[in-house]
């Protein structure tokens, strides 16, 4: 790229180099959220209104936490009632629930459902060992979970909420 002032200036070497500045030529920084609680940003809704956070407190605990960022809210999620790790893991695509990881009053982390609009929470997925992640894929008609059992993998995949 040569002379980056004005639109006419600009040359590429390739038609790819020229569809991605053509792509982010318009992006403009601006402030979404200030992060001045120490939190670690771990995911955004693909609309972009949420954002998950994660506020470790030791190796072995940290709070999960949902920012709306068009009402400037930021609402803990997990509970109160013990120490726990709590993980997030992925949002619906039409940002009504949030999954995420806790060992909350259990030995094991688990995948637990958050209904944003209502607050409710629901266990989805345990095992008798630790869930390390959970993914939707893009059209949210497939689950898959990964466990760690006694150092081995095993993957579980769902078709609309039935293991195959």
């Amino acid at each position: 790229v040569s002379s980056p002032q004005t639109a006419t200036s600009i040359s590429f070497d390739t038609p790819l180099e020229a569809s991605i500045f053509a792509s982010t030529s318009p992006w403009r920084a601006s402030m979404i959220f200030k992060n001045d609680q120490g939190y670690q940003i771990e995911g955004i809704s693909d609309e972009g209104q949420y954002l998950a956070l994660v506020r470790p407190i030791t190796t072995s605990t940290g709070d999960l936490f949902l920012a709306d960022l068009q009402s400037g809210s930021v609402k803990k999620i997990n509970g109160d009632e013990a120490p726990s790790m709590n993980g997030f893991q992925d949002l619906s695509s039409a940002e009504k629930k949030l999954y995420y990881t806790t060992d909350e009053g259990s030995e094991f982390q688990y995948v637990m459902q958050y209904d944003i609009a209502t607050g409710k929470k629901e266990k989805l997925f345990t095992a008798p060992w630790d869930v390390m992640y959970m993914r939707l894929s893009k059209q949210q008609q497939y689950r898959v979970i990964g466990v760690n059992e006694d150092g081995r993998n095993k993957i579980y995949l769902f078709d609309q909420y039935k293991l195959i």
